[in-house]
Parts: C-alpha cells; structure tokens; sequence
C-alpha cells in the first residue's frame, strides 16, 4: 500500500470513529480533568511557554495546556 493510501485510510478510520468520540461524556470533561493535580505541579508555570502534548488524541490536553499558559 503506498502513503497516501494508508493515510485515507487512517483518516477514513478515525472519521469512523468521529460520531462515538462526540456522543460521549468522556469527552464533555473540564480541561482540568485531563491531568491529575500532580502532573499540573509538575509542570509548573505554563504562561510564556510553548507546549504541546504528543499524544493528545482529539485536543481536550493541548487545550488544557494552552489555558494554562494564559491565565
């Protein structure tokens, strides 16, 4: 399978996959609720940093992440 099959492919997969993702109350958390209170203190301040997390899934930590480093 060449590259741009297998990423239809992935994309095709995870549009499948949109609809669960949204009927969920998993998904309908606080920011907050992404990491537990140590893992914020691990992290410290965020404001004025540029950070990203890799393995986010659907954006609810990244967005975490970004609130953060505004307030």
């Amino acid at each position: 399978m060449d590259t741009s099959a297998m990423i239809r492919a992935n994309q095709a997969n995870w549009d499948a996959r949109t609809p669960i993702h949204l009927a969920s109350e998993f998904y309908a958390q606080e920011p907050d609720a992404w990491f537990a209170p140590h893992e914020w203190d691990d992290l410290g301040p965020l404001a004025g940093r540029d950070v990203v997390h890799l393995q986010c899934h659907i954006g609810s930590e990244t967005r975490a992440l970004a609130a953060r480093g505004r307030g």
